[in-house]
């Protein structure tokens, strides 16, 4: 334990009262001078009136208090709530998007059947019709990917619209 000198709380008390240097004895502002914690207690003291002096304190009523916290608890309950349903909209979502890309993939190998139907029949009609054939092959496998991200898009947005109405 640090022991106190005798003479803090008297020099404390002096700057608070205004006091401090000019109203008090010679000897006591020597024993500051030599003493640590006497300076410290003189230091602490000044800032500590000059904080006060400087601050303008507004305290709120009970009352404003207590409908504060209530729309608070208010607020913090309807979250509490609504993080149960969020998390199944979300769940929700997730199961939407994987029913529409099994759809998709479904699809996908009649749109080739059909597609590989079409080029048989355009090529043996034209001959010069090959490259177009080469790249009509390749367009059900794009569609699927063109539509399953135009359909994941469109699912994120109506997602967020719906949780930014609530």
């Amino acid at each position: 334990m640090v022991p106190e000198c005798r003479h803090e709380f008297e020099v404390a008390a002096l700057v608070r009262a205004g006091r401090w240097p000019d109203a008090c004895e010679p000897g006591l502002r020597a024993h500051v001078a030599d003493c640590a914690e006497c300076r410290e207690a003189v230091a602490v003291a000044e800032l500590l009136l000059e904080a006060d002096r400087g601050a303008e304190v507004h305290v709120p009523s009970a009352a404003q208090m207590w409908w504060r916290l209530a729309v608070r608890a208010r607020l913090e309950r309807e979250q509490a709530a609504a993080r149960p349903v969020v998390w199944l909209q979300g769940i929700a979502a997730a199961c939407g998007v994987g029913v529409v890309l099994t759809a998709l993939g479904q699809v996908g190998p009649v749109l080739s059947g059909a597609a590989a139907s079409v080029a048989s029949r355009v090529t043996a009609t034209v001959p010069a019709a090959l490259p177009a054939v080469d790249l009509a092959a390749r367009v059900p496998t794009l569609v699927v990917v063109a539509g399953a991200l135009v359909l994941v898009g469109l699912g994120t947005t109506a997602v967020y619209l719906w949780v930014a109405d609530e």
